[in-house]
């Protein structure tokens, strides 16, 4: 398939749009602190694999550095892939590493108008780095009759200081599958100062 070019950005952003990613992205180089992701709208986002392994389509991805994350909009993202081997993903913001303060931002998710199932995650924290998470609206809804998919507003995989803090969780999504406003799948719990 044809992959649209990489637009490089002055402030180590880049607009992606190449397998298993699309949207706003900090680079693998971008590991400098004070790193600031704003005032950035995406919104309509389609993902589509006739493979076995599916991509996630992800909005915002931080691998590395520190900095904040602040003022975005995510919004109908959809992912029509309908492999089995690993079922097809939507992430708003995703921290693999790296520490940060994510404040202030609206994601709403739903891939309700396809039958496949998909992972959907609000804001998927798994950075070992510590993170702290402020006055964030996340909804995720819809429904699904293909394989059953796990849906979070907020989920965190590895362990790191994590501080949620008046923020809006919620998950409304009703089809195969567990769905959660806040999953912890790591025996450390979650500071909510």
């Amino acid at each position: 398939p044809h992959t649209p070019p990489v637009a490089p950005q002055p402030d180590g952003m880049e607009i992606c749009m190449r397998a298993g990613h699309v949207g706003a992205r900090v680079s693998n180089t971008a590991t400098a602190s004070g790193q600031v992701i704003s005032n950035n709208g995406l919104s309509s986002y389609k993902g589509n694999t006739i493979t076995a392994n599916n991509a996630a389509l992800t909005g915002i991805a931080i691998e590395a550095g520190s900095g904040a994350i602040f003022n975005n909009k995510l919004a109908f993202f959809t992912n029509t892939a309908t492999g089995i081997s690993t079922l097809p993903g939507i992430n708003g913001i995703t921290t693999y590493d790296g520490a940060f303060n994510v404040y202030n931002n609206s994601i709403k998710f739903g891939n309700s108008s396809f039958s496949n199932g998909v992972k959907i995650y609000g804001i998927n924290n798994k950075s070992t780095s510590p993170n702290n998470y402020f006055h964030n609206s996340i909804s995720i809804s819809g429904n699904a009759t293909g394989a059953a998919a796990r849906s979070d507003a907020f989920i965190r995989i590895h362990t790191g200081d994590l501080l949620l803090k008046n923020n809006l969780f919620s998950n409304t999504r009703t089809c195969t599958g567990h769905h959660y406003a806040v999953s912890n799948l790591v025996s450390t719990q979650i500071e909510q100062a």
